[in-house]
């Protein structure tokens, strides 16, 4: 037996150098990429979940290459084990891999692109959430209500995704009523500028702005759209700007409810 092995090394002796070479080639590259990735974040040019992710890009790509670069060298020598295992592990991995591979891909492409960060606030299925992480395979979201959701990226690639905290530095929300006919529309929508003006949150410019936005059947729909810079408390900000409103029309006997239509039969 001892024969045998000695026999194997001393014919596959070189074979086996090109190995040991490469597999140190493989580690002394995969060192190099993580000190020049280190500096990098450390200088800020790149954030550190995307340090993180093209640290395990560039493993994954070398341990590909050297592993391929010892197979090639043993071809001869296993040339029947490795074209069975590469039959059965390729059939069986080119299954798995098409959507790891495409999460995969699509996350490589929102490091990249960045059209949302770890720490943003999103509008994801109509919902909002804030981002949590933003790895290679998944993105991870907390909603509102404090559930979090892992989305592979390759879902986010092809859905609808608004960031609330991209454009301006603020969002535009709105309020809206409905009021009967008699009461006088300038009326209404200045004391609707003046409420929402005075809601904590609400920013000053630029100004809350009413618009007469439907003349119904039953009354006259009102609305007044404001600005929030405070994405974070945006939605209780809504609920300030909804209490303070309501509280306006009370005080000043502005009836909100609808009318009940009677038919005579």
């Amino acid at each position: 037996m001892l024969e045998e092995i000695t026999a194997w090394i001393t014919t596959n002796i070189n074979q086996i150098l090109v190995s040991a070479v490469a597999i140190i080639v493989g580690i002394i590259v995969n060192r190099l990429a993580k000190r020049q990735l280190r500096k990098l974040g450390e200088k800020q040019k790149i954030e550190e979940s995307l340090q993180q992710n093209l640290a395990k890009i560039i493993r994954l790509v070398i341990i590909i290459t050297v592993l391929s670069a010892i197979l090639s060298q043993f071809a001869e020598a296993i040339g029947l084990i490795t074209s069975l295992f590469t039959l059965i592990g390729g059939t069986i991995f080119g299954f798995a891999a098409i959507n790891t591979l495409g999460n995969a891909i699509a996350g490589l492409i929102l490091m990249i692109s960045r059209p949302f960060k770890a720490g943003d606030r999103i509008l994801y299925e109509e919902k909002a959430a804030d981002v949590l992480a933003v790895d290679f395979m998944y993105t991870k979201l907390k909603y509102l209500d404090k559930t979090v959701v892992i989305v592979p990226n390759q879902t986010l690639m092809t859905t609808s995704v608004t960031n609330l905290h991209k454009g301006e530095g603020y969002v535009r929300r709105g309020v809206a009523i409905t009021v009967d006919y008699e009461t006088k529309s300038d009326y209404i929508m200045d004391k609707l500028v003046d409420v929402v003006k005075s809601v904590d949150g609400v920013i000053e410019n630029p100004e809350p702005r009413p618009i007469l936005s439907a003349m119904l059947d039953y009354g006259v729909e009102y609305k007044c759209f404001y600005s929030v810079e405070n994405i974070k408390d945006m939605y209780k900000i809504d609920g300030r700007v909804r209490k303070a409103v309501l509280d306006m029309c009370q005080d000043n006997n502005i009836d909100l409810s609808m009318p009940v239509l009677y038919k005579k039969v």
